[in-house]
């Protein structure tokens, strides 16, 4: 009756995080879901959070975002928006710190599968039509419902950027380290999907990530076989050869025009580094909760609450000792209650969102819960054990089987 009953609440919560997913891949044809996807994924963390969650260094961060609200309040800025950042914080943390909840991951990224599909459809299609008409009609209708972007730079190949992209990166990472581990055929269908959706997404840092997560898995596979290692060592330097002068061409488009995407993200950081000339006190204790980021003199960046450099936006709010204090408590965290293969595949997902405004959102809340709440990629019995025997807890006997994936011999 137990484990029928642990059943049944893993499937509830598998489809309640399966509407999140949907929500968040939906938000911009739907952009109400995306009023309903936060407050889902925050109750759902409230509801199987740790009783023992709040720990000395989380709770000196959480009354640190409460006086930074308050300054935030105090110097004018709008309430809802000190309450949407404190929010993402404070639960990009309480993610973690989940009950012994073992999701239905391929339930819960059904939607970023299907998402990934869908734009990999349209970039065949667009691709195979070759018509530049039809593009620059698409690529209109996109824009002006705010959609994303749909662009092609030879008329063949269109990037089809569009909101519910950012789980696409996430979604190739957990079926990539999944495999041989879980043999299921939706693993490898995921795989595929994702990795059509990366290609169709057109986006530089997702490529860069996605070959360091595979250079990463073969070397695991191959690393107690010589011969097989070379040899994919020196298949990889011929693709670099190769494919050099298509590498450059798209790392230079990145930095053409004065409103390349490049351009864009130096001239936030311009804008940054003017602001703390004026103002260098906010460097260590930040601008308070819900200021919006100086304006540059490329875009009025103060317009809204996500920018290219996401991450230096909170920075931007919290200042040096409070974002340090995060950073340090997300890094430990993610040693505690992630294992070896769950920390590789956060960090790469983190490194998808460090240049673009991917992270520090619900999304970024909802991927760590699903990342913590899987038996392949959550802290096994094993890791609790550890971590409840430094808390001073008695913990029962675990089976001391050696795990399939080290972190230390991966990249060592």
């Amino acid at each position: 009756m137990k484990f029928k009953g642990e059943a049944y609440l893993t499937a509830f919560v598998s489809f309640l995080v399966m509407c999140c997913t949907l929500a968040l891949t939906r938000q911009a044809q739907f952009p109400s879901l995306d009023i309903f996807a936060a407050p889902l994924a925050v109750l759902i963390i409230l509801c199987f959070c740790n009783k023992n969650s709040f720990t000395l260094d989380f709770l000196f961060f959480f009354v640190a975002c409460s006086v930074l609200a308050c300054v935030g309040l105090g110097k004018g800025f709008l309430s809802i928006d000190a309450l949407r950042f404190f929010i993402i914080l404070t639960f990009s943390l309480l993610a973690f710190r989940m009950k012994n909840l073992k999701l239905n991951w391929q339930l819960a990224m059904l939607p970023v599968a299907l998402q990934a599909a869908f734009i990999s459809v349209v970039a065949v299609y667009l691709g195979i039509k070759a018509d530049y008409s039809l593009g620059q009609k698409v690529r209109a209708f996109v824009l002006e419902r705010q959609w994303g972007d749909i662009y092609s730079f030879d008329g063949i190949y269109y990037r089809v950027q569009l909101k519910g992209n950012a789980l696409i990166p996430g979604l190739f990472l957990m079926s990539l380290f999944s495999i041989p581990t879980e043999k299921r055929i939706s693993i490898k269908i995921y795989l595929i999907l994702s990795s059509a959706g990366l290609v169709a997404a057109g986006n530089l840092n997702y490529f860069i990530v996605a070959l360091v997560a595979v250079g990463i898995r073969i070397f695991y596979l191959l690393r107690y076989r010589v011969w097989a290692c070379l040899g994919a060592t020196y298949i990889a330097c011929l693709s670099i050869v190769l494919f050099f002068d298509k590498l450059i061409r798209l790392i230079s488009m990145k930095f053409e025009g004065d409103v390349s995407s490049m351009s864009v993200r130096f001239d936030q950081i311009d804008a940054l580094l003017r602001h703390y000339y004026e103002r260098p006190l906010s460097l260590i204790f930040g601008e308070g909760l819900g200021a919006r980021f100086p304006d540059g003199q490329i875009r009025q960046y103060s317009n809204g609450l996500y920018i290219e450099l996401q991450t230096l936006y909170i920075f931007y709010q919290l200042g040096f000792i409070v974002f340090s204090l995060f950073v340090f408590i997300l890094l430990r965290f993610s040693l505690h209650y992630l294992s070896d293969r769950g920390r590789v595949v956060f960090y790469l997902f983190i490194a998808c969102g460090l240049a673009n405004p991917y992270i520090f959102d619900s999304t970024q809340i909802l991927f760590t819960f699903i990342l913590v709440s899987t038996s392949v990629f959550g802290a096994s019995k094993l890791d609790a054990a550890a971590i409840c025997s430094r808390q001073g807890n008695v913990v029962p006997s675990v089976n001391t089987a050696k795990p399939d994936f080290h972190l230390s011999s991966t990249l060592s």
